[in-house]
């Protein structure tokens, strides 16, 4: 079972580093207390760091807490605030906006060549811009998914891969194709039904959509496929 923190006792925060609470992915998973009649269902959202899976309130507090205590409070406010004034950044709450400014912080401090080669990265919005029969699964495999505003107001949602930012449903589509083009297109279906399974609740509560679904599905078996590319 993953180490799993649900608190700060315990923790020495003075020891811990930028990279030991990173956000690596989110978690989550049903937990229930009591027996019979008084068992109650709840919902435990979390964050994978190189420490363990920890909770999600208590992330907010450690993380916020190692930034300050590395002296980069001021630092990271810039960041907060920029994230509130982008306009295509909805969030339902100022937690929300929390959690998403101090990954990116984060992000930002431990890989700053990501930010500097943003700056140059070509962007594909059309796939006449590729030679699809050309491609390999590490060609388009996923490495991050960003969003920018470009000069005209427009928001830009993308996929970096290896040739280049590439527009996010575009990307979705040209996934699609090479998944299909090798007749994985089962393993795909099996895929999503597997995320529907796992995602239930967050579902029914319309915590996430089946856009989610299909993405992270098309994502999951192109890293698959990638792997037996090598």
């Amino acid at each position: 079972m993953e180490n799993r923190i649900d608190s700060l006792y315990g923790l020495d925060i003075n020891a811990l580093t930028l990279s030991d609470i990173c956000w690596k992915y989110g978690t989550g998973f049903d937990t229930s207390t009591g027996k019979g009649s008084n068992k109650k269902h709840s919902y435990r959202h979390g964050v994978q760091t190189e420490i363990g899976d920890i909770e999600l309130s208590v992330w907010r507090q450690l993380a916020y807490s190692v930034i300050e205590h590395l002296g980069e409070r001021e630092q990271f406010e810039k960041t907060f605030v920029w994230v509130k004034h982008q306009k295509h950044l909805k969030f339902k709450t100022e937690n929300g906006a929390l959690e998403y400014a101090l990954s990116l912080y984060l992000h930002q401090r431990l890989h700053p060549e990501d930010w500097e080669e943003i700056k140059n990265r070509k962007h594909i919005r059309s796939i006449e811009e590729l030679d699809i029969e050309a491609l390999t699964f590490a060609n388009i495999n996923w490495i991050q998914g960003t969003t920018e505003t470009q000069t005209d107001g427009e928001v830009w949602y993308g996929v970096v891969t290896e040739i280049g930012e590439i527009e996010f449903n575009l990307w979705c589509q040209i996934g699609e194709i090479l998944i299909k083009s090798v007749g994985k297109e089962d393993d795909l279906e099996t895929e999503k039904a597997n995320y529907r399974i796992f995602y239930k609740k967050l579902l029914e509560n319309n915590r996430v959509d089946e856009g989610f679904i299909h993405y992270s599905s098309i994502r999951n078996i192109l890293k698959v496929l990638t792997k037996k590319e090598q």
